[in-house]
């Protein structure tokens, strides 16, 4: 009787997260007897993947808009989602589309909001891996309408002309300093 060591190696099976079990056989004149087992755990140890659906990188909002993300995670399956506005604390992201792992949160913006912000999202799953975080850049300012409009097309020579300009700022409470000026056709400035 001699002792016989080695090993074998399972690379490339590409084994799901789950428990399994080695079993060393010895199979004489065809009949199998187990020698030696042992069971061993394949964990998942891949992050979630987040994408972001809204909103845009780059996008100029001047109203309420959606943080929309997708996450996916094909090992132990999406724990939760966060967001961020800036470097402010992680909120959790409600799952509002399940077949499509899409979460979502509003954000309404006031006048404090003005300017550029990042928004980052992150996932974690349930075996405890988290994503790094994925983010989009914005720029949030009001919205205002102006519109100008005079009494007459035409006018002679030192006529009164009536200008109404209308302003309609449809976020928030803004002081709009307005300058006006008087071109001929050609663009020079009469008055």
């Amino acid at each position: 009787n001699e002792a016989v060591s080695g090993q074998h190696d399972f690379a490339g099976l590409n084994l799901a997260a789950g428990v399994y079990q080695v079993l060393l056989q010895s199979v004489r004149q065809g009949e199998s007897e187990s020698l030696a087992g042992d069971f061993f755990t394949v964990v998942d140890g891949i992050a979630p993947s987040v994408s972001i659906l809204s909103p845009v990188d780059g996008s100029i909002l001047h109203d309420a808009f959606e943080l929309s993300v997708t996450a996916v995670d094909d090992g132990a399956g999406v724990e939760r989602v966060e967001y961020r506005k800036d470097d402010g604390s992680w909120l959790p992201m409600p799952l509002v589309d399940p077949l499509r792992g899409r979460y979502g949160a509003r954000w309404l913006p006031v006048e404090t909001d003005e300017g550029l912000h990042t928004v980052g999202f992150r996932a974690r799953d349930l075996a405890g891996n988290q994503s790094l975080p994925v983010a989009a850049a914005i720029e949030i300012r009001p919205r205002v309408v102006m519109t100008a409009s005079t009494d007459k097309a035409s006018c002679g020579m030192n006529e009164d002309v009536v200008v109404r300009i209308d302003l309609e700022n449809a976020a928030w409470q803004k002081h709009v300093r307005l300058e006006t000026e008087i071109e001929t056709p050609d663009g020079v400035v009469v008055a």
